[in-house]
């Protein structure tokens, strides 16, 4: 379950004895245990990720557990972020990045596969942070629901689109990735019965 853990200040040095936290607005976050599902989907999404930059090196993608101070001062931190897949474009990598530690700044691309237990406000400031600190898009995934919420700034503010089937689009920052609903959410039939599902067509939520 994801719950707040009060904590006044947190230097990165506390931060890298702990595990299984994130930092959000200052306060540790216990992260859930992954399950099948959240690990499949968030695999599928890094695995195609992958491959596409095999064919065009535009930058970094990274699985789960790569951590992003999101520009966090020191001694202090203020947020610090696990997505569950994630991109940084060559050209945007952090010259200081020992890449032993974590990364100092945030993604140009985030993915987060959402739990049930997972809270509003939680995802709220997250996604607020994101944005604020630099990071282009961001998907939120919901498991459950068959969908992908794709998060966004331009020049009318923040922008967001839910996506139930077909491409999800991902010129604005990766042209020529080409992936699906139907892909993000590729799992083994028993889990789909599981979970209400039996073909591949995610129906409306």
């Amino acid at each position: 379950m994801t719950e707040y853990i009060p904590e006044e200040r947190i230097t990165l040095d506390e931060y890298l004895q702990m595990e299984r936290v994130e930092v959000v607005n200052g306060e540790l976050v216990e992260m859930s245990a992954a399950g099948g599902v959240h690990s499949i989907v968030s695999g599928n999404i890094y695995r195609s990720l992958a491959n596409y930059l095999e064919q065009d090196d535009l930058g970094l993608a990274f699985t789960d557990g790569m951590t992003f101070l999101m520009h966090s001062g020191q001694p202090y931190l203020r947020d610090s972020f696990v997505p569950d897949a994630a991109f940084i474009r060559h050209e945007n990598l952090a010259a200081e990045w020992d890449a032993l530690k974590p990364y100092p700044g945030a993604p140009d691309f985030a993915v987060e596969v959402v739990s049930p237990h997972d809270r509003p406000e939680v995802l709220k400031a997250k996604l607020d942070t994101y944005l604020s600190k630099g990071t282009r898009e961001v998907w939120r995934v919901y498991p459950t629901l068959f969908l992908v919420e794709r998060h966004w700034q331009d020049e009318t503010g923040e922008r967001s689109q839910t996506v139930r089937t077909g491409r999800i689009d991902t010129g604005r920052f990766l042209p020529n990735w080409h992936i699906t609903v139907e892909d993000v959410f590729r799992l083994p039939a028993w889990m789909k019965k599981q979970l209400g599902r039996s073909t591949d067509a995610p129906s409306e939520a």
